[in-house]
Parts: C-alpha cells; sequence; structure tokens
C-alpha cells in the first residue's frame, strides 16, 4: 500500500472521527438548550379552595321584621367598656361580645340562622343549622383549638378566618371577613374568644 494511500485514509478517519465528536456535542447541546427553555417543573395537584359561604346578607337586603330575636343580654360583658356590647341569641344558644360600632343583621338562610356583625370596613358573622352553612372536603373537628370548651375546625385566607363548631345538635360556624387587615384580625379573636354556647 502507497504512502499516499495510508495518508488518505488517516484523513478519512481524522475527518470520521471529527465528525461523530460533533454529532455527539450536538446533541448535548441540543439536549441543554432544550431543558434550558422547557425546564421539567414538578406539577403539583392543588386542593380545590372552598367557597365558604355563599349568601352575604348586607344591611340593605335584611327585612327589619326578621323573625329571629336577638336582644341584649342582662348578663355582664367580658368587657365592660362602651366599646363592646354583649348580646345572647335565643333559640340558638350561644352569647358573644362583639364591638359596640357594628350593626346587628339578622337573617334566615337555608342552611339554619347568620348573625351579621356588620361595618362598612369588615363582616363578622355567626352562622347556627342543622346543616354546615359552608362546605369543605376535609373538615374535621379536632381539640387543637376548642371554641367554648368544643372540638373545632378551622379554615383561613389571606381574606377571613372560619372556625367550625357542633353544640347541642347544631352546627355553628364563625366567619370573620377581615380583607388582611390587622385591626379587625384582632377584633375577630376577641369576638372568638368571647363567644359562650350557652347552657
Amino acid at each position: 500500500m502507497t504512502r499516499v494511500n495510508l495518508d488518505q485514509q488517516r484523513q478519512n478517519f481524522i475527518y470520521l472521527t471529527l465528525s461523530l465528536f460533533f454529532v455527539a456535542v450536538s446533541a448535548v447541546g441540543v439536549y441543554l438548550i432544550n431543558n434550558l427553555i422547557n425546564p421539567n417543573i414538578p406539577q403539583f395537584t392543588s386542593i380545590p379552595t372552598p367557597t365558604p359561604i355563599t349568601e352575604s346578607p348586607t344591611p340593605f337586603e335584611i327585612s327589619p321584621t326578621s323573625s329571629i330575636n336577638l336582644s341584649p343580654t342582662t348578663r355582664p360583658s367580658p368587657i365592660p367598656t362602651p366599646e363592646f356590647s354583649q348580646y345572647s341569641i335565643d333559640g340558638d344558644d350561644f352569647s358573644v361580645s362583639y364591638k359596640s360600632n357594628r350593626q346587628i343583621i339578622t337573617d334566615t338562610e337555608a342552611s339554619g340562622n347568620r348573625y351579621t356583625f356588620y361595618r362598612s370596613d369588615s363582616s363578622l358573622a355567626i352562622h347556627v343549622g342543622q346543616t354546615w352553612s359552608w362546605q369543605h372536603p376535609s373538615r374535621q373537628l379536632t381539640g387543637d383549638f376548642l371554641l367554648d370548651g368544643q372540638p373545632t375546625f378551622r379554615y383561613s385566607t389571606d381574606d377571613q378566618n372560619l372556625v367550625d363548631a357542633e353544640f347541642n345538635g347544631k352546627k355553628y360556624t364563625i366567619q370573620c371577613i377581615h380583607n388582611g387587615l390587622n385591626t379587625v384580625k384582632s377584633e375577630c379573636d376577641q369576638l372568638i374568644s368571647g363567644f359562650k354556647f350557652l347552657k
């Protein structure tokens, strides 16, 4: 075999080797670029957010001749200042301390009775009935937080807090629509801590 043929074969081998090297580098480059452009982000299955208490009365929708009796209690207020008032609700077996600058609205819903302590910046409501006034896929009452000694289920969003409890066969929900205001969150905590079941 002549030297020219050997040189030609050597060049062909070098060209073939370089071609395979560049194909491999290109494949790796395409793979890396594809992953940078389309990263494999894990997809999380989100839990559907329940829509708590879809009926939202305003003071203008409530009839002044509501059949629910809401009257001031003769019991002493746990916070004896003009800023707070104490109410007990006959028939639904609870009493609560609330800020006096709120308007009380009573209403009857399909799920039971609603007592709303309304002010233009926020709304605090207590729902009482034989069925829950809102649905949640994993509601479970536990002793982690108690409402006047009763186990509760708590649910919070950026705008509202809900506390569910049962007492004497009735289902109670305290709904605080605080709209993210810290002052109203504190007021909600006060309302919850002052809530009493009438035994």
